[in-house]
């Protein structure tokens, strides 16, 4: 998994993503397993981490409900609620940019597939293997931008959610200085609104409905 993700995670967050079901029926089957179960499985796996990232944050907010705030001034209580953050979302936090930027990847190369390639060579071995390894995924986000297929802000977007996504699984500080509350839920809510484009693109419509 280190190789797969450039990442070493902990053992328990390891067993955390494998037992997600985060393609796993694409790994062991391969090519027999339709795309589109794939994206299903996929994104309900996100759809899980997510909604307990929200969970987590109800659960902070009634644990500080219970705070004697009278007792601390309001340097000491954003301290208590930045622990209380990190202990309870740091890891599905972790575990969701990794798989939502893959997620993000793996729908470009599918938008590319379904849209640029002629429907004798989709989805063969060899222009899978091009698309995924030969084209980097900046270059993946921009070919998809130039033939019109998504415009100037999703690209913008991509890469703004891509940077986050980065700076968290690759620099261990920002577990210690990141606001684990409304920027991150708004990064996280970016890297949502990125894949229902896509997914829209291949599907019809959003994966996930926007809320009323």
């Amino acid at each position: 998994m280190e190789a797969e993700y450039g990442i070493e995670f902990p053992e328990e967050l390891e067993m955390r993503m494998l037992e997600s079901g985060f393609q796993e029926l694409a790994l062991e089957h391969g090519d027999s397993v339709p795309s589109g179960i794939r994206r299903t499985l996929t994104l309900s796996s996100l759809n899980r981490i997510y909604g307990g990232m929200r969970d987590s944050i109800q659960s902070v907010n009634e644990m500080l409900d219970h705070v004697p705030k009278e007792e601390l001034d309001d340097d000491e209580l954003e301290q208590v609620e930045r622990g209380l953050l990190r202990t309870f979302m740091a890891d599905d936090i972790l575990i969701f940019f990794v798989l939502a930027q893959d997620t993000i990847e793996n729908l470009t190369v599918d938008v590319l597939n379904e849209e640029l390639i002629n429907e004798h060579y989709q989805g063969t071995n060899e222009t899978m293997k091009t698309l995924r390894k030969r084209l980097p995924q900046p270059g993946c986000e921009h070919l998809l931008l130039r033939c019109g297929i998504i415009d100037h802000e999703t690209v913008d977007e991509m890469r703004t959610f891509r940077k986050c996504r980065n700076r968290i699984v690759h620099d261990r500080d920002v577990h210690h200085t990141f606001d684990f509350e409304d920027p991150v839920m708004h990064e996280v809510d970016r890297g949502l609104a990125v894949i229902n484009a896509l997914h829209e693109h291949l599907e019809g419509g959003p994966f996930w409905a926007a809320e009323t």
